[in-house]
């Protein structure tokens, strides 16, 4: 199979997502990052599937429990030496959080918000195997 660079802009999203899983009725998500419900990627599968969604700021999981969203773990995914660590400071960055990270340095500092708050850090591995997620179509 041969792969080609694409970039897609952003409005074109939907139609890329649900022309791709047009066959799947049902499938397994895990949204790391997720950010807030109006800009999730798995939005489009909410009502279908089953997922995980992983947000690490408070504001914004209580954001997908208003909207009925379930299965989310308020935390970030990281490497199993900084997850030995339980909780680490993350940066704020972007609207509504959007570019924030662990690692300050991956961060455009146009959008630093100066602001930081300690979240539960896991692997990626771990929340899969507590949320008994063992197959993934969209990741």
């Amino acid at each position: 199979m041969l792969f080609k660079k694409s970039v897609f802009k952003g409005d074109k999203e939907p139609e890329f997502l649900l022309g791709f899983f047009k066959n799947n009725k049902i499938g397994t998500y895990v949204d790391v990052g997720a950010n807030l419900p109006s800009n999730s990627v798995t939005k489009y599968f909410a009502n279908k599937w089953n997922g995980l969604l992983i947000e690490p700021i408070p504001e914004n999981v209580e954001k997908f429990i208003e909207v009925g969203r379930d299965n989310i773990w308020q935390g970030a995914v990281t490497s199993p030496s900084k997850a030995q660590d339980s909780f680490l400071n993350l940066t704020l960055a972007g609207d509504n959080g959007a570019h924030s990270s662990l690692d300050k340095e991956s961060i455009s500092p146009s959008s630093i918000s100066g602001k930081k708050i300690k979240v539960p850090v896991d692997t990626l591995d771990n929340l899969l195997s507590r949320f008994d997620i063992n197959k993934i179509e969209l990741l």
